[in-house]
């Protein structure tokens, strides 16, 4: 039995209903999207939704030291770590956002692995945001939405080898999720 049927199983029908409501809520329509192609299949299971969301609030935490470490040049742990300057789509104000940099075949992404998530929206919604990586200048990029095929999930695999080391279990165990529900983006110069 994969562990994506044994987080659902403790849901009721309700509950399990109640949470791809809230999650639809705040899904784009189509036609907030710059391609016509699908790029997730669903929201994924309601289980790894609630796990990836708790493991998604201890990382929110460290945000800003992560930021700090970034912008003095301190080389991540695990890869790299960069800081994405957004544009809050509903306040208009800076959004700096720690996030986790999978580079593959020389191109960068980004993503998330349970789908949409404020930062993402705010990435949406942007033509071209700045990407500062330790010891590098800062780059203006180019988000693309990565459609479903052999792109996205190599990206999803990469992340999953090089996160960190803490991470990698919960990738594994959870990767029918991802690959359901993970947004990722390629940012090109």
């Amino acid at each position: 039995m994969s562990g994506a049927s044994v987080l659902g199983e403790g849901l009721s029908h309700d509950a399990s209903a109640a949470l791809t409501r809230d999650y639809d809520q705040h899904m784009p329509d189509s036609t907030d999207r710059p391609t016509d192609q699908p790029t997730q299949l669903d929201s994924g299971n309601p289980g790894w939704r609630i796990v990836w969301r708790a493991a998604s609030a201890i990382a929110r935490r460290t945000n800003r030291v992560l930021a700090l470490l970034v912008r003095l040049g301190v080389p991540s742990y695990y890869g790299e770590v960069a800081v994405l300057s957004l544009i809050g789509r509903k306040t208009g104000m800076a959004r700096p956002v720690s996030v986790g940099l999978v580079v593959l075949g020389g191109r960068r992404y980004v993503g998330h692995a349970n789908g949409m998530t404020a930062w993402l929206f705010n990435l949406a919604e942007m033509e071209t945001v700045m990407l500062t990586i330790a010891r590098e200048p800062a780059l203006a990029v180019h988000p693309i939405a990565l459609e479903l095929g052999p792109e996205r999930d190599a990206v999803i695999d990469a992340a999953g080898r090089r996160g960190p080391l803490h991470n990698r279990p919960l990738y594994r165990a959870s990767r029918g999720h991802i690959r359901r529900a993970g947004i990722y983006y390629r940012l090109d110069p």
